[in-house]
């Protein structure tokens, strides 16, 4: 449908080239990451890539980027999303960290096909330029440089002002400070498309508001791809994805990546949920409704792009959308009487925006010019027929009689297929696609014992059936084309009026399709919890969940899942967290020569530069052995290969733990020479010559210093029998059979202060002598029973 078109322009060939970029007034050259990665004199600070190049969409869809940056501590960037798909321009304004996180987030949630940066970013480069530039793979886009002057912020308001709804302008204009022009204008001059005016939707999004999700950690939990089958279902967003449009479908992905942080829009958003699933003929209807719905999106962006210039191929396709937007303006009424009844906000908001009212102006104008029973079709015979009686009889005068002769040579077609069924009596039938027009079909099983008779030609076999043509057919076709491309250009002229017209009203078509998309995904999220049992969520203060199930594995596991404390649950209750991160997985990125740890690595100093106090995190340590016996299970090893390795990392782990009990006995050879020394003192005391407060000095240094080491050894004791403990209860639960009854460390020991207590400074030197004595003959006693 469009033109592509380069300008004839010089192209400036700096220094720039040298990086693989070329430049110049219009810059449609672009370059895909570089090969080989040259030195910015810094530590990357990207985080690791996950093995997956883009997050999984719903979707392919064409999006053209534009960042623009104003330097200094904190950094603000500027990023303007031109969807020329959906016709949305998204314009974001974030104030980053120098490491340009939120920045690179958006990017990636966004996936823009290609991203449009000023031309003196790259010479010398500047970190976000390097930053955008490692990461230009995950991202799944390519870099397009551009001269500054296309990033001049008067121009970017001129714009904005004239391609934005006329009710939206200023709205937009207060919120945004910054240089957008770039990517707007990037798409009428680098891409030859052209928006009417006042038809682009334009909405500003602020870096706050919903909860940064890095794709590492999308990635790694799944949120929107199976990690081992892309195609599967089995993930978070394949999970949820009960919509029944492609608008609702693209709105729920956005959510799950970007999910909201406003408690007063969440709350909104449950009532409306719970209105759906406690009024069945609410739900049902609502659902029945939304069955109907092309992809409003694209049907109202392709009414509002014009091609650059006006072909047989751009005119037919604007049938198309005239035919797809009449069904979507006649789907817009069963919702509004779908809706009736319900006491939640959100969808009464919904139903007055689908009101007949706000449809009955565009009903008219498709009326007038188009027949009342014009339906679209998918089959393209089908469709090629709706096109042909589209407009209106008396629009135009020769348009009846072309019309009549495509009637007649269509019917000519026809006859002679019956001709040739009769004259050779094979059974044979007249099939239509868009490359042959029309052919015969002959079921092979009819030729059985003869030749196909000559006339028959362009000859093509598939499995049972044979399709071929005949020169006369192949004549008719050219006629019946001819008569097609005649309807066509007479019914150009009041197509086109018809679309100037509507695009009068394209912001209340957005917005009542933007409303589907969101009462698509509520419905979704009612099916879901009437099928599931979900219950809704608290918005609290407090992180706590009651009898929990995990949402995918409760679906792809064949036995009765367990419930636990994580979400759905019985009850839940959330705070309103802003950031999650995650590390998961042993991915080796062989290509960079990174290794499972330091990858791990890589991610964790990722994490911590960016936790902050509303962020969730994984506190405490998660205890968890032979993990690699839980990962080889996965493998397909030969049988007994997992079971015979389980038995010996079982006694390998019972005998460490036997070895780390041996500073038991340790520690009972330390005491035993400790209260030996202490005998020997005492020994030396009584033959010595030591009287009076002498004698009594030294025997209190004495006792002071076996009152310490003791205490020390007594410590150290109660650590190693407590760490023990908690080994023996690990064991217990893993085998029973190897539960062993530890020996007290030391119950059968005299108390240190009992010893003390008996070496006073009172009475002479020879009764304390004595005493000692005697307590040294007790303590050694003691030692001998232990050893």
């Amino acid at each position: 449908m469009f033109q592509r078109f380069r300008p004839s322009t010089s192209y400036s060939t700096s220094s720039s080239t040298s990086y693989g970029y070329t430049y110049g007034d219009y810059n449609t050259t672009t370059t895909s990451r570089p090969g080989t990665r040259r030195g910015t004199g810094r530590v990357s600070t990207a985080r690791p890539r996950t093995g997956a190049s883009t997050i999984a969409r719903v979707e392919a869809q064409r999006i053209i980027c534009a960042v623009a940056e104003s330097r200094g501590i904190s950094p603000t960037v500027g990023l303007a999303f031109v969807n020329l798909d959906t016709g949305e321009a998204t314009l974001c304004q974030i104030c980053d960290s120098q490491t340009y996180v939120r920045t690179v987030h958006k990017l990636k949630v966004y996936g823009p096909s290609e991203i449009l940066i000023v031309s003196t970013a790259a010479s010398p480069k500047s970190k976000l330029f390097s930053i955008i530039e490692e990461n230009l793979e995950d991202i799944g886009s390519k870099l397009t440089l551009l001269d500054r002057r296309y990033w001049a912020e008067a121009t970017g308001y001129e714009y904005i002002q004239s391609l934005a709804f006329k009710e939206d302008v200023e709205a937009i204009k207060v919120s945004v400070t910054g240089n957008y022009y770039a990517a707007l204008k990037y798409t009428d001059l680098g891409l030859g498309l052209v928006f009417a005016l006042h038809s682009l939707r334009m909405r500003y999004e602020p870096s706050e508001g919903s909860m940064m999700i890095d794709v590492s950690t999308i990635y790694s939990l799944e949120v929107v791809q199976n990690l081992q089958n892309s195609k599967s279902r089995d993930c978070l967003f394949g999970l949820l994805n009960e919509t029944l449009t492609p608008m609702g479908a693209r709105l729920l992905r956005n959510n799950v990546l970007q999910p909201l942080t406003d408690p007063e829009v969440l709350n909104t958003r449950y009532a409306a949920v719970d209105d759906l699933t406690k009024k069945e003929d609410l739900f049902f209807a609502t659902r029945a409704a939304l069955k109907n719905f092309l992809d409003a999106d694209k049907i109202l962006t392709q009414l509002i792009v014009k091609p650059t210039k006006s072909t047989i191929q751009t005119t037919e396709q604007a049938i198309n959308q005239v035919i797809m937007l009449k069904q979507f303006v006649n789907s817009v009424n069963p919702i509004y009487e779908a809706l009736t009844g319900t006491r939640s906000t959100m969808l009464n908001n919904i139903r007055e925006l689908c009101a007949p009212e706000n449809v009955t102006l565009v009903q008219e104008l498709i009326d007038r010019v188009i027949n009342e029973d014009t339906t679209y079709a998918k089959q393209p015979l089908e469709l090629r027929n709706q096109r042909t009686y589209a407009v209106k009889s008396g629009v135009n005068g020769l348009l009846d009689v072309a019309r009549t002769t495509y009637k007649e040579a269509t019917e000519d077609a026809y006859q002679h297929s019956t001709e040739l069924a009769e004259e050779y009596d094979i059974q044979l039938d007249l099939k239509y696609d868009n490359a042959r027009q029309f052919y015969i079909k002959i079921p092979a099983s009819e030729l059985e014992g003869r030749a196909l008779p000559p006339i028959f030609t362009n000859i093509v076999r598939r499995k049972k059936n044979i399709e071929c043509q005949t020169l006369e057919l192949m004549k008719r076709n050219q006629k019946i084309n001819v008569s097609h491309q005649e309807v066509i250009l007479m019914s150009d002229q009041a197509v086109e009026a018809l679309i100037e017209g509507v695009r009068i009203h394209m912001s209340v078509m957005f917005k009542i399709c933007e409303a589907i998309a969101l009462l698509d995904m509520i419905a979704a999220f009612a099916h879901l919890v009437t099928l599931n049992n979900y219950t809704q969520p608290q918005l609290t203060d407090t992180l706590g969940i009651e009898a929990g199930r995990h949402p995918i594995k409760e679906k792809i596991m064949q036995t009765k899942f367990v419930p636990n404390d994580v979400i759905p649950a019985t009850y839940a209750s959330f705070p309103i967290l802003h950031q999650l991160f995650a590390r998961l997985g042993m991915d080796d990125n062989i290509e960079t020569n990174v290794s499972t740890f330091a990858a791990e690595m890589k991610d964790i100093a990722f994490i911590l530069r960016n936790v902050d106090r509303r962020s969730l995190a994984t506190q405490g340590v998660v205890k968890q052995s032979h993990y690699g016996l839980a990962l080889a299970r996965v493998v397909p090893l030969p049988p007994g290969v997992v079971e015979h390795a389980t038995f010996v990392a079982h006694k390998l782990e019972r005998h460490m733990l036997r070895k780390k009990k041996t500073p038991e006995t340790v520690l009972k050879e330390k005491r035993r020479k400790l209260i030996l020394n202490l005998k020997e003192h005492l020994v030396q005391a009584h033959a010595g010559v030591l009287e009076g407060e002498v004698l009594t000095a030294w025997l209190k240094e004495l006792q002071k210093e076996f009152i310490n080491r003791m205490t020390a050894l007594e410590v150290e004791a109660a650590s190693a029998g407590q760490e023990s403990d908690d080994e023996d209860e690990v064991m217990e639960d893993r085998s029973e059979h190897d539960e062993e009854e530890r020996p007290s460390t030391y119950a059968s020991q005299p108390s240190v202060m009992t010893i003390s207590s008996h070496m006073t400074t009172s009475g002479s030197a020879s009764e304390s002598t004595v005493r000692a004595m005697s307590e040294a003959s007790t303590l050694r006693a003691v030692s001998d029973n232990e050893r």
